[in-house]
């Protein structure tokens, strides 16, 4: 499977430290902001489930240019000794454009090969 994601450059909003909400009304926050870093962008696909694990393996945020990729390739094998299971692709991709969705981010290339090479859309 070969991930191709590369974003236009996104600046993250401040978030609650204690929430993780943009301009927090929270009745208990303490006003603590934090600055968004891969870190944080990389729990979104900390769920425990096998998709998120994959969807994620290769996710970069190059805090200096401000763009997020997934990029790299993994074998079928790999991805059943990392995941402890076998993948659908169509779930991996599922999960990637949710991401995408849910924090703003726009693709200036958005490719997911299956491992017979086919573009999966």
């Amino acid at each position: 499977m070969k991930f191709n994601f590369v974003s236009k450059p996104k600046i993250f909003p401040d978030l609650c430290e204690m929430h993780r909400n943009e301009n927090c009304l929270e009745y208990d926050c303490d006003g603590e902001l934090m600055i968004a870093d891969e870190m944080e962008l990389a729990e979104f696909f900390d769920t425990g489930k096998s998709d998120d694990y994959i969807a994620g393996y290769f996710l970069n945020y190059n805090e200096e240019n401000k763009v997020v990729s997934i990029v790299g390739e993994i074998s079928e094998e790999d991805i059943e000794e990392k995941a402890g299971e076998s993948v659908d692709v169509d779930d991996i991709l599922y999960r990637i454009e949710l991401f995408s969705k849910e924090l703003g981010v726009t693709w200036i290339s958005e490719q997911l090969f299956d491992h017979d090479g086919t573009l999966v859309e």
